[in-house]
């Protein structure tokens, strides 16, 4: 029998190349096409020839569990998402707390806890009197804490598992991990409100990122993630099908346009040249700059800093959404976004 993917191969050849093998330049990469679920690439750095494995494999298997050589990290890899989660604190926040969209916030550039550690924004930055549309453009943990602790972990948790954290997917031939969200309590302030800025307790594939954003984009239907098309016979007949299914919705239709919509203006409120790429395609996203530790082949760990991405494109009719991690590639504004602009300009540009 012969496999039909649903992977576009030059995409996936073009995402291949735009990853390297050190830290700095090594990650994972999973888009797709929120519609129908499809899996148009998915792509691992540092990885290997499978038709060479006899000769590489002790090479290769000197690598460690994080290097992710053998390993499909893209659906497999636990990763703290960092900002990109805010999408979640966002849509809990816009469900459960009324008129919180108009409300102005007061961002001193650390959220002081009650109990456990204080929440500050990246280098301790100062937003000031801020609305919810700009703290989630400006990425402000003081606000988005306050919001988790004002959620709680409960609510918070719920509304991820709905996209399929806490929960294996099933899915055919799609081998991924468990990404997990804690449902901290109140009296755990610091835990509870670093959860909803994507950091303690909180970890995802980019997988899992990109069935975050698929779902948004998709008005709220959250389609099951899909690698494989069909099986054809050897005389070029099917014998097995695989269409779109739904796998849950993740949100009203409604509320699904409104985070949309903040995260358009992400790209549109900014001037990096990495979101001006994404504005020419109609694009929309949410960076992540996340805290994370890093084992070493000696044993150790260290601490990095990850880079994410996750966005979709075009706004009004979204053909491709997207995950990107850069371990240890510094903010997520930079190589991430930089990685997903160049993607999702070909993807648009030629498909």
């Amino acid at each position: 029998n012969s496999v039909v993917t649903t992977l576009d191969q030059e995409l996936q050849w073009r995402a291949y190349d735009l990853f390297g093998d050190e830290l700095g330049e090594k990650g994972s990469l999973v888009a797709m096409n929120p519609k129908t679920g499809e899996i148009l690439a998915m792509v691992n750095r540092p990885s290997y020839d499978p038709n060479r494995l006899n000769e590489d494999f002790e090479k290769l298997n000197e690598k460690n569990y994080d290097d992710g050589v053998f390993i499909n990290q893209a659906a497999q890899g636990a990763y703290a998402p960092g900002s990109t989660f805010k999408i979640i604190t966002l849509l809990a926040a816009l469900e459960r707390l009324k008129d919180v969209d108009t409300r102005t916030f007061v961002d001193e550039g650390v959220l002081v806890v009650q109990n456990g550690q204080n929440l500050p924004n990246i280098n301790g930055i100062v937003h000031g009197r801020i609305d919810l549309q700009r703290a989630f453009a400006v990425s402000s943990n003081v606000v988005f804490g306050s919001l988790a602790i004002e959620l709680g972990g409960n609510v918070l948790s719920g509304v991820a598992e709905r996209f399929g954290f806490n929960e294996v997917l099933e899915a055919p031939f799609l081998y991924t991990g468990k990404s997990q969200v804690t449902p901290f309590q109140k009296e755990e302030e610091g835990a509870l409100a670093s959860s909803g800025v994507g950091q303690n307790g909180v970890a995802a594939s980019p997988l899992q990122m990109a069935m975050v954003t698929s779902g948004i984009a998709n008005d709220g239907d959250l389609m099951t993630p899909r690698i494989v098309r069909s099986i054809l016979r050897y005389d070029g007949t099917t014998k097995e099908k695989y269409d779109p299914t739904l796998y849950k919705t993740v949100a009203s239709v409604d509320t699904a346009q409104r985070v949309k919509a903040y995260m358009k203006n992400n790209v549109d409120s900014s001037n990096h040249p990495n979101m001006n790429m994404l504005a020419d395609i109609r694009g929309a996203g949410k960076t992540g700059t996340a805290e994370d530790r890093y084992l070493l082949t000696s044993g150790e760990s260290i601490n990095v800093v990850n880079s994410w991405f996750t966005g979709f494109a075009p706004f009004e009719d979204p053909k491709i959404a997207i995950a990107v991690v850069v371990i240890d590639g510094g903010s997520g504004i930079d190589k991430a976004a930089s990685i997903a602009a160049e993607l999702m300009t070909w993807y648009m540009n030629n498909r």
